[in-house]
């Protein structure tokens, strides 16, 4: 993850300032975690004390393990390591996003900025018509789309729509089954108001508080590094999603285990 964490007890035990506020909330979810049946335990530790993986067993008697995710170094903060519970209670640094968002600052020498989102979104895009192109359109409309009169006509609002309904159509299971599928389409509309509306402005002050020029007059838009973090996110997660699409439409690997 993007973000570092302390667990409570390195909290505590460190010289690190946290406001009351913090703690309480840190508290409120460990109870709420309780109450789920969640009790995190370390599982194993390096030499040092510090934990290697935590875990939980859940009611139904499924054991869940997970690499733990305090980053605290015990040792420099003067207590000791086995004190650490290895939960991500607090965050002390870092920015929000996944490993993709790691990845790109890696590749760029810099943290990721607005104009970065059009890339995904055109691919976003593209794969939209790709999949209507081949599994919904008539052979009339592939002729027209050709020839570019149907792109007048079926804009990219549309053709989200148009998309959202031949799942719905053809694979029912997939939308009744995955919350990311019955989603689809407002997560579509979703990337593609940002994506214009980072097309269509430019920086001010910082990359992040940029103006537009809309129906006449100039108009602010704000974003932040976390909301292009979310939409970097949906976008890679879309991709992945129509990437498989078409294997979904072809029938295979059905969720309702009905086959072709």
């Amino acid at each position: 993850m993007s973000y570092q964490y302390f667990c409570e007890a390195c909290v505590r035990a460190s010289p690190l300032v946290v406001d009351k506020t913090t703690l309480n909330r840190m508290g409120r979810q460990r109870v709420k975690d309780e109450k789920a049946g969640i009790r995190y335990r370390v599982v194993s530790r390096f030499d040092d004390g510090k934990p290697l993986d935590i875990g939980y067993t859940r009611p139904d008697g499924v054991s869940v393990r997970t690499p733990a995710g305090c980053v605290c170094s015990c040792a420099d903060n003067n207590h000791e390591p086995l004190v650490c519970t290895g939960t991500r209670d607090h965050i002390v640094g870092g920015r929000p996003g996944s490993g993709v968002l790691d990845k790109l600052a890696d590749q760029l020498g810099a943290e990721p900025i607005p104009e970065m989102i059009l890339g995904y979104g055109a691919q976003v895009e593209a794969m939209v018509y790709a999949v209507l192109f081949e599994f919904d359109l008539t052979e009339a409309e592939r002729q027209s789309w050709r020839s570019g009169q149907l792109r007048t006509t079926l804009n990219i609002h549309k053709a989200i729509v148009r998309l959202n309904k031949l799942v719905k159509r053809e694979r029912p299971d997939l939308v009744d089954a995955e919350p990311s599928w019955s989603a689809l389409q407002a997560n579509l509309r979703l990337l593609a108001g940002y994506r214009n509306n980072m097309a269509h402005s430019w920086p001010v002050e910082s990359f992040f508080q940029r103006v537009k020029w809309q129906e006449g007059i100039v108009t602010n838009i704000l974003t932040s590094p976390k909301e292009l973090a979310t939409m970097i996110d949906l976008a890679t997660q879309l991709i992945s999603q129509l990437d498989f699409l078409p294997r979904y439409l072809g029938r295979q690997d059905r969720l309702d285990g009905r086959g072709a």
